[in-house]
């Protein structure tokens, strides 16, 4: 993520792009990216569920921040 903002405004620095373009190519890739990834997890989730291993990792809840 850090990546994506320092390249977005690495393009509008050196002139390549106008900074309402990468506001609009921001969005749009995580409008695009929420249901690919939701789509994916649901996918995975029901075709590895009962797999030993890739079962636990899906299924396993990330620690509780403090």
């Amino acid at each position: 993520m850090v990546l994506a903002v320092l390249m977005a405004f690495a393009r509008v620095f050196v002139g390549a792009h106008y900074p309402h373009d990468v506001m609009v190519g921001l969005l749009l890739g995580a409008i695009v990216a929420w249901p690919v990834v939701r789509l994916c997890t649901t996918v995975l989730l029901t075709r590895f569920a009962g797999h030993r291993v890739v079962g636990r990792l899906l299924l396993a809840t990330p620690p509780a921040p403090r």
